[in-house]
């Protein structure tokens, strides 16, 4: 279950300088009837270097995630599957009005008709969940273990990048990669080499930039990035755990996110990224194939009753059990916390990991700080 995030849930490298190609002052250039630099667009290629789950399931405390169904919902709001939002940990545009702090009582966020959080993210309750299987082991430990020591690599790719300040259209593509180096500790160091996954490309794709499953435009407001869903929005996989012996079997494709949202904070010279949030939803059957309960009905119904949160379109009813032996279920939202550095992405996508590289079984997997 760990190769996701799925998505993960679920998200590159940078090339010479923080980017790839030519350098701003190489390829600048003066017109002569307006005597004004025109500065060529960049890419900037990023390798995500952390994953976080946000671990306390309390509204009175701000959360990684988004806004996914539009609603400022309360604990009584049907609307909302009736799970009282939370305050954003990065994005006051997610709270109602837009832009407002909510107000602190007691060292406690709370709702109030002056300010109300918009965000929806049960994936901390999924892993919380999975880690009672594991009672023995910090799994959000592990995943940053899995990370460091290449075994889960995503790569972000943000270009058409004019101005990392303010820009009104970039294009984001991520991808699952492979390591194409020995040593984990080179990781991120700012010139490691990564391989695409063809697994994150189109069918027979092999043009990493035009065959990207996850392709989707952007736009950086006050050097955040902001990508917002769209229609038909391709999903990024978060990394689900594996849990032998517990409930849930191990899900070596991840699990995946629809109307995949990011959101990134660039350092001004493009090295490094911050403060970053995937954020999607997943229809609440697909925990199902991974349940391996003895008492499989019950557990599914009551877990899935208490984190659906999301009403499908046309739906009247977030959990409908009309039909006791096949009830249908909403949306469950999911928001992972991220940061990133840059790196240098191969043009030439990778089936499979290179024996001996980073992140192969016949490596020291120890990538350290």
């Amino acid at each position: 279950m760990w190769k996701l995030l799925g998505v993960t849930l679920f998200w590159p490298a940078v090339g010479m300088l923080g980017c790839s190609g030519p350098s701003a002052s190489d390829d600048a250039h003066t017109d002569s009837a307006t005597d004004t630099q025109q500065v060529p667009a960049r890419n900037y290629d990023f390798v995500v270097r952390t994953l976080t789950i946000d671990d306390r399931y309390d509204v009175g405390v701000a959360h990684t995630g988004l806004n996914i169904d539009g609603l400022f919902s309360g604990p009584a709001d049907a609307d909302g599957c009736n799970h009282e939002d939370f305050f954003s940990r990065y994005d006051s545009d997610q709270h109602r009005p837009p832009g407002c702090a909510p107000m602190a009582h007691g060292g406690a966020l709370l709702n109030s008709p002056s300010c109300a959080g918009g965000v929806d993210n049960q994936w901390l309750q999924i892993f919380n969940e999975l880690q009672t299987g594991r009672p023995n082991v910090n799994m959000r430990t592990e995943l940053l273990e899995r990370i460091f020591g290449g075994q889960l690599t995503y790569l972000i790719r943000i270009s058409e990048v004019n101005d990392v300040t303010t820009d009104p259209m970039v294009r984001v593509r991520v991808w699952e990669g492979y390591p194409q180096f020995v040593d984990c500790r080179s990781m991120f160091s700012g010139g490691a080499e990564f391989s695409v996954a063809t697994s994150t490309l189109g069918p027979n794709g092999s043009n990493i930039d035009a065959d990207a499953l996850f392709n989707q435009p952007g736009r950086i407001e006050a050097g955040r990035l902001v990508v917002s869903h769209g229609a038909g929005a391709a999903s990024i996989r978060l990394p689900v755990p594996a849990v032998l012996g517990g409930v849930f079997l191990p899900s070596p494709n991840g699990f995946a996110l629809r109307d995949v949202r990011i959101r990134l904070t660039l350092s001004a010279d493009g090295v490094t990224a911050s403060d970053g949030v995937i954020a999607g939803w997943f229809v609440g059957e697909n925990l199902i194939p991974l349940c391996i309960c003895d008492d499989f009905h019950t557990y599914v119904n009551a877990l899935l009753a208490r984190i659906v949160d999301i009403r499908l379109p046309g739906s009247t009813v977030c959990v409908d059990r009309s039909i006791p032996e096949n009830p249908q279920f909403g949306g469950v939202s999911a928001g992972v916390g991220f940061t990133a550095v840059r790196a240098i992405i191969r043009s030439q996508p990778a089936g499979a990991r290179v024996p001996g590289m980073c992140g192969s079984e016949a490596t020291d997997h120890d990538g350290g700080e």
